[in-house]
């Protein structure tokens, strides 16, 4: 019973990540606030989570921080043109729920096909970009891509992680706002890192002594000298 309380029990490592889940929402959530920034937040907690995952997390704050700074461009770079893509959807979601028949079926079909498609991808570009660093930006949305179809029943679990909440929120939105501030973002990003965790570790050098010289070949064609992408510390 005393193993329980002690400071390496399970109900004090509990409630001690629960505590950081707290924080970095809240952290998360004020960096989103302009709203180009979002990406690069949502990238920065992909990384304190996958450091929490790993138990490499010290500091969780200045470590969030690090990696908003390091990550800052690449993020705005992804996230624009992935805001820009969920605001078209998201007018077409309007028609279609409020004006139904002036959507031609075949434009339903794209619709829904495009969202399914960017949902896929979305849930590996922002950890692909804490984690690894390609020559160009376009790599981590094509690499997301394969990853997604590679690993996709792992995929659709990671997609129905993100937006359950999203759905929760936009259907109950008082009952759901406690929730989403306290832990809304970081609960979802740190359940996900726990699955794309094993992927990360098969990508990476087996020893991070040794210069990175050969990668998993899904990810291998994305330099052209043919060398593995940079882990990001």
């Amino acid at each position: 019973m005393r193993s329980i309380f002690s400071i390496d029990g399970p109900l004090y490592k509990f409630f001690g990540t629960f505590a950081n889940l707290v924080i970095l929402n809240l952290v998360a959530i004020l960096c989103c606030l302009p709203l180009i920034t979002a990406g690069t937040s949502i990238t920065a907690l992909h990384y304190v989570t996958l450091k929490m995952v790993r138990n490499e997390d010290d500091h969780i704050v200045r470590q969030f921080f690090k990696a908003f700074k390091d990550n800052i461009k690449q993020g705005i770079l992804l996230w624009i043109p992935l805001l820009l893509l969920i605001i078209a959807l998201g007018f077409d979601a309007w028609l279609l729920r409020y004006a139904p028949d002036t959507v031609p079926k075949v434009f339903q079909f794209v619709f829904f096909a495009g969202l399914f498609v960017i949902l896929l991808v979305a849930v590996w570009v922002f950890p692909l970009l804490m984690h690894f660093a390609y020559p160009r930006t376009t790599d981590y949305i094509r690499n997301g891509f394969l990853l997604s179809l590679s690993h996709l029943p792992r995929t659709l679990l990671m997609a129905a992680i993100t937006f359950l909440p999203l759905f929760f929120a936009y259907v109950e939105p008082l009952r759901s706002a406690v929730w989403l501030l306290a832990i809304g973002l970081s609960l979802p990003v740190w359940l996900k890192t726990w699955l794309y965790n094993s992927v990360f570790k098969k990508l990476e050098p087996q020893d991070d002594e040794e210069e990175i010289e050969e990668a998993a070949p899904l990810l291998q064609e994305t330099d052209p000298e043919g060398t593995a992408p940079e882990t990001q510390e």
